[in-house]
């Protein structure tokens, strides 16, 4: 008598896979809107902490190519999302850079005209 041997095929779940990426681009989508308020507050040293984690998170999400129907649906205006986000927060990232520089031109002319005047 042979055996027969019952394999059970195990399909991926689409929308378990889908679900996951949403909740990875939710996270990532909360931990930017943090950074954007730090940053409003000036508290650039968290921006900073958080911006590695981030990355890590994006990687992550992001690793895996979208199906079609990821990119129909929830998941693709999800990414749409963490764009505009980002454009935000660069654009702080932009502002306060060119405040910096400003102050350091500032501090160079300072000293130089202190300089002049003690010498």
């Amino acid at each position: 008598m042979s055996k027969s041997s019952s394999a059970i095929v195990a399909f991926p779940d689409q929308g378990s896979a889908r679900k996951q990426r949403l909740t990875q681009l939710q996270e990532v989508h909360d931990l930017t809107s943090a950074m954007i308020n730090h940053a409003n507050e000036g508290s650039w040293d968290k921006v900073g902490e958080m911006q590695s984690r981030r990355a890590d998170m994006l990687k992550e999400a992001l690793s895996a190519p979208f199906t079609d129907a990821d990119e129909e649906g929830i998941l693709s205006a999800k990414v749409m999302e963490l764009q505009v986000q980002n454009t935000a927060l660069m654009a702080l990232v932009s502002t306060e850079k060119q405040k910096l520089k400003e102050q350091v031109n500032t501090a160079g002319h300072q000293h130089h005209a202190a300089q002049t005047y003690l010498t």
